[in-house]
């Protein structure tokens, strides 16, 4: 599978009379954005669209999922295959995507699902937040949807997903005419690995594979792959149809855990392992599983199927992706040491709750087997919001009270949060700098 993604930097949006992309400023036609997101929706009553751009003096609350503008010009399928359009298998042909702008959504949905809530997730534009967060250094047009109150959260839910998917792939077809700068159209080929050029003759680059645990538990915890949440036995992807979408984020759970779709467009792990490709090692592809099955059995028969799934692709080594939290972490433990039971080398990458001041043990579970962990940060860890000239999403701060602020405030206040409220402040998937180290 071949695929060529072009890249249109975008450093910030504005509203104009037409859609464009002019020089790296995103011109916005507001009313032509919100027909087309709206149009196939029954529960959505309207949208309010706002810009929020690096540095300015904001903070967005109530973030659901944030999806990078694409379209595909070119190959099978549409870019986000099963909601947009058939689930067409994707990867091949050309995509274009807006390199800077993210499509926000946001809903003032309070919904608990046998325990499990959506929570809070805050996006700050300005310190010490912005330090946290990626989506600071992004262009972002954020969808504030008004819900018909007649309707249900599982409706609520799939109309504002489908309509941020419409307005992504809206915003990314105003460059459909333009041509990208030469360094910014990059080929996607899994093409034959070169045997080690300082190794004895005949000797092979080490088959790594990636395993993207994926979340799905009730109505609050999803993960869609081709438009159907995960569900069942692992299965193997290539990397290319991350790129066109094929993987949609239904997470509305704690914010730092999150993997959101923008992520999943640009996975750092396949990017990292895409680069080493022919080099260093030989990219086997993806195997993608479903994480938090409820009993141990279940758990046991996910992690030995994914195992041996890895083996039977040839795979020397994985690398592991956790996606949430609680006791989905035995899911990736298992995983972890069904792999090295079959000889496997496998690298994890997890957060961790360390308490406060960092001084607890940062896993619910852990086996001997798990020697290699990648930390992407504390979710514990205690910092103070400063406050702000404009709040874009909502009107006021979920479960207010925190550290040191007994009383309910203004959501432009600065308050103390955990970083658990900080969305993606430490994502799973690797796409930041955040991690702990051992002395």
């Amino acid at each position: 599978m071949r695929l060529e993604v072009a890249s249109f930097p975008v450093r910030q949006a504005v509203f104009g009379s037409r859609t464009a992309l002019e020089g790296e400023t995103l011109s916005i036609n507001r009313a032509e954005l919100t027909a087309n997101a709206l149009a196939p929706t029954a529960s959505l009553r309207g949208v309010r669209v706002d810009l929020v751009c690096p540095g300015e003096p904001a903070r967005i609350i109530h973030a659901l999922d944030v999806v990078e503008p694409r379209c595909k010009l070119a190959g099978p399928g549409r870019v986000f295959p099963g909601f947009l359009g058939e689930p067409v298998t994707v990867g091949e042909g050309r995509t274009n995507r807006l390199d800077g702008a993210a499509v926000v959504a946001t809903a003032p949905v309070m919904w608990e699902d046998n325990g499990i809530t959506v929570k809070e997730a805050v996006i700050d534009m300005v310190p010490p937040g912005s330090d946290y967060t990626p989506f600071s250094r992004t262009a972002n047009i954020v969808l504030s949807f008004e819900l018909d109150e007649h309707a249900g959260f599982a409706q609520w839910d799939h109309d504002i997903r489908l309509a941020t998917l419409i307005a992504a792939e809206y915003l990314a077809r105003c460059t459909a005419a333009l041509r990208p700068a030469p360094d910014a159209l990059r080929i996607y080929d899994l093409g034959p690995a070169a045997a080690q050029g300082d190794g004895a003759a005949g000797s092979r680059l080490p088959r790594v594979l990636y395993v993207c645990t994926l979340m799905t538990e009730g109505s609050v915890h999803n993960t869609f792959v081709y438009g159907r949440r995960v569900a069942g036995l692992p299965a193997w992807l290539h990397p290319n149809e991350f790129f066109d979408g094929a993987i949609i984020s239904g997470n509305h759970h704690i914010a730092a855990d999150r993997n959101p779709t923008y992520f999943q467009e640009n996975n750092p792990v396949i990017e990292a392992l895409y680069a080493e490709h022919g080099k260093t090692l030989e990219f086997g592809g993806v195997i993608v599983a479903e994480t938090q099955q409820t009993s141990f059995a279940d758990k046991e028969r996910a992690a030995g199927q994914t195992a041996k799934l890895a083996r039977w692709l040839g795979a020397d080594g994985v690398i592991v992706t956790h996606d949430t939290a609680g006791h989905a972490a035995v899911n990736l433990m298992l995983t972890c040491q069904r792999c090295e039971q079959l000889g496997i080398r496998t690298v994890l990458l997890v957060n961790e709750l360390n308490g406060p001041e960092g001084t607890d043990f940062g896993l619910v579970f852990a086996i001997p087997e798990a020697d290699a962990i990648v930390s992407s940060g504390n979710k514990d860890q205690i910092i103070r919001l400063a406050p702000v000239a404009t709040v874009v999403g909502g009107d006021g701060i979920w479960d207010w009270r925190g550290y040191d602020d007994p009383v309910e405030g203004n959501a432009r206040d600065g308050f103390s949060t955990s970083l658990r409220r900080l969305y993606c402040s430490t994502t799973q998937i690797g796409a930041e700098t955040l991690t702990s180290a051992a002395f």
